[in-house]
Parts: C-alpha cells; sequence; structure tokens
C-alpha cells in the first residue's frame, strides 16, 4: 500500500539512503554534505574497512566461542588473547602482509584445528569451521584488494 511504501521510504532515509537520481551523493557521516560528487573520502573508506574488518574478526570470535564449548572448554578464555592495537586492530591496510584482522582470526581457527568436538557435535563443529575459513576469506580477499587498487591507482 501507498502507506507501507512511505513508511519505507521515511526509514530509508533516515538511514541516509532514498537517493533518487542513484548517484550516492546523499549525506555523509556526521551529516555532511558529500564531497559534491557523492564520493566518501579516503579517511571515510578506510574507517569503513576498518569498522568492516572488525565486525568479520568479532563473528569469527563468536563462532570459535561456541566451537570451543562444544569441547568443553571455557568459550571467554579461548577467545581472549592480546587483543591487536586500538583502532588499526582490524583495519584493512595497504601494507604487505595480512592485517591484523586477518592474523588475529589465522591464530584463532590454528588454535581449534587442535580442538576435537564430541561426536555428537562433529557436523555442528565442521560446519562452524567452513564458515570460519569464509570469513577468514573475506578478509584476505579485502587486503588483497585494498593493495591491488593502491597499485593500480599508483600506475594512473
Amino acid at each position: 500500500t501507498d502507506e507501507d511504501d512511505g513508511r519505507v521510504e521515511r526509514f530509508v532515509r533516515g538511514l541516509g539512503g532514498g537517493d533518487e537520481d542513484g548517484d550516492g551523493g546523499g549525506k555523509t557521516k556526521g551529516g555532511e554534505e558529500g564531497n559534491g560528487e557523492g564520493r566518501l573520502t579516503d579517511e571515510d573508506r578506510a574507517e569503513l574497512r576498518a569498522r568492516s574488518s572488525e565486525h568479520y574478526l568479532a563473528c569469527g570470535r563468536s563462532f570459535a566461542g561456541i566451537m570451543a564449548k562444544m569441547c568443553g572448554l571455557d568459550a571467554g578464555d579461548f577467545v581472549t588473547s592480546p587483543p591487536p592495537s586500538a583502532p588499526a586492530a582490524a583495519a584493512v591496510t595497504s601494507a604487505p602482509g595480512p592485517s591484523p584482522a586477518s592474523s588475529a582470526l589465522s591464530d584463532l581457527r590454528s588454535r581449534l584445528s587442535s580442538l576435537t568436538p564430541p561426536p555428537s557435535s562433529a557436523g555442528e563443529f565442521g560446519d562452524l569451521a567452513e564458515m570460519l575459513d569464509e570469513i577468514q576469506e573475506a578478509l584476505d580477499t579485502a587486503d588483497e584488494d585494498v593493495r591491488g587498487l593502491d597499485a593500480v591507482a599508483e600506475m594512473k
């Protein structure tokens, strides 16, 4: 109905969307207008990449905790390790090598590989391990993509 469409439109606009011409020229973080072309600044992109990596890592830690609990371990103790340094902790960087988030998840996966779940949980444990593999791949691919895009930008 029109009433539902109006509610959806107000909701989308409240989130900063609903740009009719599709150029992405809505408001940026903090309510400021974009650069006139609707593009994010390099700082905004880096911050969004870092937040995305942090979310992937948080998901991975949650799954690792569930898996540790399946094996009779304390989930909190298992996933708690010295956290990476603050804001750049999960940032996707253009520096060679894996990002801190990727390294942290790789460490968790390595520690999980030594665990043996009870037979009744083996299937679910395997499914969660596969999800962790996918999260790891997403983090690693993001790192590689950023480095590749930086290399292309330097060639221009």
